[in-house]
């Protein structure tokens, strides 16, 4: 897309100020097969509020049982702009996070949801402190040592490469320019 870049940016866009608009926009839109309906608009300032609801999957779909869990879904998003752009990434991170709930609700461990929003955090909070003793094992040399040889270990392997080409070079001049920086540098600096 770098190289194409025109081919994808957004043209100069209008401000959608009707619920006219926002069903024009979204005629014939559909996401992963779902049908996009407009149930209400209110475009007020400085925030717009739109609700949609999703359609079914496609039989073929729903016989497969894929994604069924957006079927019927009722989704609201607050738009900061009445554009295409924005509307249609507003409700793209709506679909998004629908699937990222689906997931927390449903990835289990021995049939325990860990990330399920029916668990209390404050209760989270409490049983891994109490699970989790450092206090009293910090006076363990050997727990210590170890544990900071873990901490160090996986903190290096999340260390970002800088690459090669224009864009790598400009980041290493910038990360350069502060001195005395502390923790795992880039690799390639």
């Amino acid at each position: 897309m770098t190289e194409n870049a025109d081919l994808v940016a957004a043209e100069e866009q209008a401000r959608l100020q009707t619920l006219a608009d926002i069903e024009q926009l979204l005629a014939g839109v559909k996401f992963a097969q779902h049908d996009i309906d407009v149930v209400s608009f209110h475009a007020q300032q400085p925030f717009s509020y739109l609700v949609v609801r999703l359609g079914n999957t496609p039989l073929a779909r729903q016989q497969e049982g894929d994604l069924a869990y957006f079927n019927q879904q009722l989704v609201s998003v607050t738009l900061q702009e009445n554009t295409a752009s924005e509307v249609l990434f507003a409700l793209l991170d709506s679909f998004l996070h629908i699937n990222q709930r689906w997931v927390e609700e449903t990835f289990a461990y021995q049939g325990f949801a860990r990330f399920s929003r029916s668990l209390d955090p404050r209760q989270i909070a409490a049983v891994s402190v109490a699970t989790r003793p450092y206090r009293r094992d910090a006076t363990n040399e050997h727990f210590s040592r170890g544990f900071r040889q873990a901490n160090y270990n996986v903190d290096r392997s999340r260390v970002p490469s800088l690459g090669t080409g224009f864009l790598a070079k400009r980041n290493r001049e910038v990360i350069q320019a502060y001195q005395g920086l502390l923790g795992h540098m880039p690799d390639g600096l």
